[in-house]
């Protein structure tokens, strides 16, 4: 007697469970509270360490920087210290990888991945790419309301109000500002949240490949810090909102639109 083959029935249960839930956003919710507190403090703090380890990239030069603060005996480490690694030029040195990880972010690369599992999910076929669809355009349009709402500057935008002077990776937000605005909003990251939806759903219709896909997920939203046009406090919000959504309207439309698997208990599953 042979039996239908269902892919990683107990990881997904697993994941859909309700306690799985319920710790992965407890702990966001606690890596969010102490990033943001104290005027976001640790944030702040946390960007520009990571600016000064990767070192120079457009109007930053690490050379410049600690010369500006030489006298500054209470300087913080990141304006007196030299970098640990190539004086500053690491980033330079790695600017094409960080690139390549934020283009996993892109919604260009959503378009490969509809192509891509349209060809290779032989059991969903079209469906498979209009999941992927509607699970990015979910997590798309949710994570741009956020923005919206919030209003927070990225770290390295003009100061709101002050022409010419940048942020230093300070806290700035202006509620409702991306109702009028739409330049320089930074909470949550869209690439980190596009790249962690595709994880997602990637990883429901396609279990085997579940490490690639989130390790290129964690990837793209890393670069977003390194490549100071977000905080890690945006990258995280946009990494748990993007799985979140993506799992939960994966799994959703995967039992609406696909026939289950003839022989199994009667739900659809990848």
């Amino acid at each position: 007697m042979t039996s239908t083959p269902v892919l990683a029935t107990s990881s997904i249960h697993c994941c859909c469970g309700w306690k799985a839930w319920l710790i992965l956003w407890m702990l966001f919710a606690v890596a969010e509270a102490a990033l943001l507190a104290n005027n976001a403090a640790l944030d702040t703090l946390a960007w520009r360490t990571t600016r000064w380890f990767m070192g120079d990239q457009d109007a930053y030069r690490w050379d410049a920087t600690k010369a500006a603060h030489a006298a500054d005996a209470d300087a913080p480490f990141y304006y007196r210290v030299d970098p640990p690694l190539l004086h500053g030029r690491l980033y330079k040195r790695t600017e094409s990888l960080w690139r390549v990880c934020r283009d996993f972010g892109e919604p260009f690369m959503t378009v490969v991945l509809m192509a891509a599992v349209l060809v290779y999910d032989q059991r969903r076929r079209w469906r498979a790419s209009l999941i992927l669809f509607s699970a990015a355009a979910s997590a798309g349009l949710l994570g741009g309301l956020i923005r919206m709402i919030s209003g927070r500057y990225r770290p390295n935008a003009e100061l709101p109000g002050v022409a010419g002077m940048y942020n230093e990776g300070g806290n700035y937000w202006q509620l409702f500002r991306g109702f009028h605005e739409g330049s320089d909003l930074s909470f949550p990251s869209g690439h980190a949240t596009l790249a962690f939806v595709c994880a997602a759903a990637l990883s429901y219709l396609s279990p085997k490949g579940r490490g690639l896909f989130i390790t290129i997920a964690v990837g793209t939203a890393l670069a977003r810090v390194v490549m100071q046009a977000h905080f890690f406090s945006d990258a995280l919000l946009g990494a748990v909102l993007g799985w979140t959504v993506g799992w939960c309207v994966t799994v959703a439309l995967d039992r609406r639109l696909v026939p289950p698997i003839p022989g199994s208990d009667g739900n659809a599953r990848p």
